[in-house]
């Protein structure tokens, strides 16, 4: 974020007691709502819901009665917060989650009725959701052709569009099958539109097509601009999935494979603007609002003062150029603006910005002026030219004492260079010799002893048998990977919290142990547990913890009690490091 305005030192405190201040009169607007990951699903399928809550605290709530469903697990509570600074004003943000997974037990069209909560003594209510539970067919043997578990494709917001008007294309990837990861290979070069990459948050779906039940994540999503007419062709996009092996023969570890897939591609047939445009437009097109405001309610002729203009928009910030105010102020002289302040965010899926431009404005002669500007785009939802005002800012001018010009306007409101005083300084002692020299020279001397003794503890460190080292730092290592744990649990991300366990297991184990992750099979495991005396029914635990968290990564919807094996794995591992 760019600095706004320039403050001194001795206003800095009380500075920041008016942006505390601004930040607890800026609290956004308290909302809850409920969203799911399935609006189609199978019969005895599962399914995630979340009721959120936006900016408040709920002094009770009620969650509706999910009638039609088989409560599987919840209510599971997750809290974040965030804070933002924009323009001057912080705003701080939070959001409380209830989530609930249930079973579609039955056939049919199901309502949830809304959830209720009890926010700032007021009762607020969510939207009810629409579940179709469908009756799965017994699957028709398919040809290689028909038969696809993954695949990937372009989706576009709009297919014909306006010069200029925003485009949200989506990569969707459709699987049945578990994602390890994946990257892009190749990506169109977008030639004929302006782009800028949206943040990609969104978490994964169920999708029914045919008779196969999908997960569709949206794994890349961007803005597009176009810049000239006609059809505009995307290319397809080549993607490479990493996916686990289920043939692998290590109980432990499985193997990865590499998945090649290829998008389909895409058009968009782009329409010139109407040729009725107006002598004032801005050759923009989309959806804007333009405010302004000023430094000052009152200035005299012999003086100067700032208008700021702000422009909000769904384009690219970048390309917006600053409004030509000479046509509606002419009794001002209006010198060259400057951008103080730009910004993107996304709302509602859509690239949304902010752009400030900041005039310096000399009035030629007294008067009370209402300023008030105009500005013309291209809308988009009624396809006609619009014009559209400022807030109205009045302004006092009363006539100055003498004449200006514009240098000397320039020169007050530009920064000075630093003060170079040019007075015959103090006869000043040497340093040589002096309290500073002596304080200095101490100064090195102690961060020379401190240098030689760290350098004698790392050689002393790298003389330890590193196998030593391992074993000794097994522990500490187990219980990092314990608590990221921990917070994988509270957030509810089930597939990172057993990929945490199991490495917290099988690492401990390996760096105890002193086993090559290549040997780390279940009966050399097992073997030398035996052999340094450790428990049967802990060797036990052991095996039976490894074999809950493969089954949770790798057989989706098969999900055991994170907090059972929270606590299992914790205390084990407590009872290994005693007995070993």
């Amino acid at each position: 974020m760019r600095k706004l305005f320039s403050i001194s030192n001795n206003k800095r405190s009380f500075f920041l007691f008016i942006l505390m201040f601004s930040s607890l009169t800026s609290y956004s607007q308290v909302r809850f709502y409920a969203t799911t990951d399935a609006k189609e699903i199978f019969q005895g399928s599962y399914f995630k819901i979340n009721f959120t809550i936006k900016n408040g605290t709920e002094k009770k709530f009620t969650p509706p009665d999910f009638k039609g469903f088989r409560k599987i697990s919840g209510p599971n509570s997750s809290f974040y917060s965030s804070s933002d600074f924009v323009n001057g004003v912080m705003s701080t943000s939070t959001t409380k989650i209830f989530s609930y997974t249930l079973l579609a037990k039955d056939q049919g069209t199901f309502t949830i009725g809304p959830a209720k909560a009890i926010i700032k003594n007021k009762v607020y209510k969510t939207n009810p959701l629409t579940i179709k539970v469908l009756k799965k067919e017994r699957e028709k043997p398919k040809t290689q052709k028909e038969n696809k578990d993954i695949f990937a494709k372009i989706e576009l917001s709009d297919s014909v569009v306006y010069i200029g008007q925003q485009i949200i294309l989506k990569y969707n990837l459709y699987t049945t099958k578990n994602i390890a990861s994946y990257d892009f290979k190749s990506i169109p070069d977008f030639n004929g539109f302006n782009t800028i990459e949206l943040n990609n948050k969104s978490q994964g779906i169920r999708k029914i097509i045919g008779d196969k039940e999908y997960y569709l994540f949206t794994i890349k999503k961007i803005a597009l601009f176009p810049q000239k007419t006609g059809k505009l062709i995307i290319d397809p996009a080549y993607i490479n999935l990493k996916l686990p092996s289920n043939n692998s023969r290590n109980f432990f570890f499985r193997s990865i494979i590499n998945h090649k897939i290829l998008t389909n591609s895409g058009s968009i047939l782009v329409k010139p603007l109407p040729d009725n445009a107006p002598d004032d437009f801005s050759g923009y097109t989309g959806k804007f609002n333009i405010s302004i405001k000023t430094d000052r309610k009152k200035v005299s002729t012999d003086d100067a003062f700032t208008l700021k203009l702000q422009l909000t928009s769904d384009n690219l910030a970048k390309y917006i150029e600053a409004p030509d105010l000479s046509k509606h102020l002419t009794d001002f002289e209006i010198y060259d603006p400057k951008v103080i302040g730009q910004k993107h965010f996304e709302q509602n899926g859509k690239l949304q910005s902010k752009k400030i431009f900041e005039y310096l404005l000399v009035p030629q002669k007294p008067g009370s002026y209402m300023i008030q500007i105009p500005f013309t785009y291209f809308d988009i939802d009624s396809s006609k030219y619009l014009t559209i005002y400022s807030n109205p800012v009045t302004i006092d001018i009363i006539k100055g004492s003498k004449k200006i010009n514009s240098k000397s306007i320039l020169e007050k409101y530009q920064l000075k260079p630093p003060l170079v005083d040019n007075s015959l300084s103090k006869i000043r002692t040497p340093f040589f010799g002096s309290f500073s020299f002596w304080l200095i020279l101490g100064i090195m001397l102690i961060v020379l002893v401190l240098m030689y003794l760290y350098r004698r503890y790392l050689l002393k460190q790298s003389n330890i048998d590193p196998v030593l080292l391992k074993r000794k730092k097994a522990g500490k290592e187990a219980i990092k990977r314990l608590k990221k744990a921990k917070e994988y649990m509270e957030n509810n991300q089930q597939s990172l919290f057993y990929k945490e366990i199991s490495d917290a297991l099988l690492k401990y184990i390996a760096d105890k142990l002193n086993i090559p992750t290549i040997e780390l099979t279940k009966e050399n495991v097992k073997s030398k547990l035996q052999n340094l005396n450790i428990s049967e029914n802990n060797i036990q635990k052991y095996i039976s913890l490894l074999e809950t968290c493969e089954i949770a990564l790798y057989s989706p919807g098969t999900k055991s009690d994170m907090h059972s094996v929270f606590d299992n794995t914790k205390k084990l591992l407590t009872e290994m490091e005693l007995q070993l």
